[in-house]
């Protein structure tokens, strides 16, 4: 007989669409999805995300993709539900959001209980919804519980192959929380020209059988703020990716390619790093979110992090 964890799992991506247009069945390596934006996700083609969850929080976010050109301020609303079928609601707030967070919403969520399964999604100003999310808040402190389980992921490099990885976890019934130990995103380019001195940083860091198939955006090396936004932003549009991140919290940490390959005081390993600005000039580390980049003064996580106060950056 089946669990009712498999049950409550089962209906719950046949209510949530997983099984339509945020759904990618396991397949043959070489058939796995390429990073793209899904209309049928519109405007929520990054999808939904939670993550830092505690006893009684947990941080929400998506990203809500504008008319082409346009920087008019949108206000969404975020509903969250205790069941898969969105009748039993805890919460609704809405969110304002513009070109100054780049359309991001990430909510710090509170007065929830304890080791308990929440569902949410976001509602456009048009009506249109995202994609239907799960999380799960942790175990109050100092309770006694049967069991915890954490799936630990690092080191997820789009161009050097598919996140077959993050395929199987989605695959899973009983992961609490994804625990992910840095390098969330790669900072190198595309070029399948010889490592030299002078491009190292620019080139591609996986087979050259995947270029054309699994590339990074921009094709260059991160440098400015805008590389870092486009970077993240085309990593969550990568349907394994993003349908973990709509399935499970995660917890996230970084090493050193969110920011630079081996980064010191005078500069890094890639050379349009240390090129374009200087010695001690980058920041080390900073932090992304999908569409933007806080420094650690700011928040210490990705886009489903909590700042240091506790209070999610808006």
């Amino acid at each position: 007989m089946p669990s009712s964890s498999h049950l409550d799992r089962r209906a719950f991506l046949q209510r949530a669409g997983i099984a339509g247009a945020g759904a990618v069945a396991l397949t043959a390596l070489g058939r796995r999805p390429y990073a793209h934006a899904d209309e049928a996700l519109a405007p929520f083609v990054h999808g939904v995300a939670s993550g830092d969850p505690l006893a009684d929080r947990v941080i929400l976010w998506t990203r809500y993709t504008p008319a082409s050109g346009s920087t008019d301020p949108v206000e969404l609303t975020l509903r969250v539900y205790r069941d898969a079928d969105l009748t039993d609601e805890v919460v609704v707030l809405t969110r304002t959001v513009g070109a100054d967070t780049d359309f991001c919403s990430k909510v710090d969520v509170t007065g929830l209980e304890p080791a308990t399964t929440y569902y949410y999604q976001y509602t456009a100003p048009d009506g249109r919804v995202s994609l239907i999310g799960r999380t799960k808040t942790l175990p109050a402190p100092g309770s006694t519980v049967d069991r915890f389980r954490a799936a630990v992921v690092s080191c997820s490099n789009y161009t050097g192959g598919y996140f077959n990885g993050y395929a199987v976890i989605a695959e899973q019934d009983d992961v609490d929380v994804v625990l992910h130990l840095g390098d969330y995103v790669y900072e190198y380019g595309n070029s399948l020209e010889e490592e030299s001195e002078d491009n190292h940083g620019d080139e591609r860091y996986g087979p050259a059988e995947l270029a054309g198939k699994r590339d990074h955006v921009p094709a260059t090396e991160m440098v400015t703020l805008e590389d870092y936004g486009a970077r993240h932003g085309n990593y969550k549009l990568d349907p394994d990716l993003r349908r973990l991140h709509q399935l499970f919290p995660f917890i996230t940490t970084w090493d050193d390619h969110e920011s630079t390959d081996n980064s010191w005081r005078d500069g890094a390993v890639t050379t349009r790093t240390t090129k374009a600005r200087g010695p001690s000039a980058r920041p080390s580390p900073s932090v992304c979110t999908t569409s933007g980049c806080r420094s650690v003064a700011r928040t210490r996580r990705s886009s489903t992090g909590r700042s240091r106060s506790g209070t999610s950056p808006t």
